[in-house]
């Protein structure tokens, strides 16, 4: 399971301001440990002429994991690496952001065993568009992100629901993630508490815990953390 623009993208859309006059980008990493794992850095950076929530901007990123599946040969380890770029057309207000994006990546992906009915072995591109933002009022945030990769059937839900902790830095709230492709598929609910620090608050850290589920597994536990910058 890639989707590495649908992980990475998770962090912007939690740290990312609505109002970002002058800041040109944001960088964020971050990763998840279940009975699957995977991690993934990246950056997004305004064109010439917009600024970080306002205009185009593009957007690159890396990542791995490792999942396991049921195929017809019994448990197959998937192990992947990846990367991609997207541009990235941005709107941002009082209401809060909304960025929709198109890109492109490379995955390579080691099955064991051999799987012939997986067609994601090997090293292969696909193209990808994802939509996400937030929506603000007063002290809540409502996140949300979508993508989807088309040669590889990849896709990724996920939403957030956040309130400001008093006037303090902290936020705590509630998250729900989908994701899989044709072998693999992954539902999450849990909590997640963030905190924003550093100058202007531009760093945000955010931790989350809750329960995963495989299709025709049992219920597992999950823990993610993602943290990022604006500048």
């Amino acid at each position: 399971m890639r989707l590495v623009t649908f992980c990475a993208a998770g962090a912007v859309l939690i740290a990312t301001p609505a109002a970002a006059q002058d800041l040109k980008g944001v960088w964020f990493a971050g990763g998840m440990v279940s009975s699957d794992s995977s991690g993934y850095a990246g950056m997004v950076r305004a064109l010439p002429g917009a600024r970080l929530g306002k205009g185009l901007a593009v957007r690159g990123s890396i990542g791995a994991g490792e999942y396991e599946y049921e195929s017809d040969l019994g448990p197959t380890e998937a192990r992947w690496e990846g990367l991609d770029v997207a541009l990235v057309h941005q709107t941002s207000g009082a209401w809060g952001w909304s960025n929709l994006s198109l890109g492109a990546g490379v995955k390579h992906t080691k099955l064991d065993p051999l799987d012939p009915d997986n067609e994601s072995e090997g090293t292969r591109g696909d193209i990808s568009v994802q939509a996400d933002g937030g929506a603000l009022s007063e002290d809540w945030r409502f996140n949300w992100l979508g993508a989807y990769a088309f040669d590889g059937e990849e896709y990724g839900l996920k939403l957030q629901l956040t309130r400001a902790i008093g006037a303090s830095a902290y936020r705590a709230g509630l998250e729900a993630g989908l994701q899989g492709d044709p072998n693999y598929q992954r539902t999450t609910a849990g909590v997640q508490v963030g905190r924003a620090f550093g100058q202007g608050r531009r760093y945000e850290m955010t931790v989350s815990a809750g329960a995963s589920r495989f299709r025709d597994t049992d219920t597992t536990g999950y823990g993610a953390v993602s943290l990022s910058h604006t500048f």
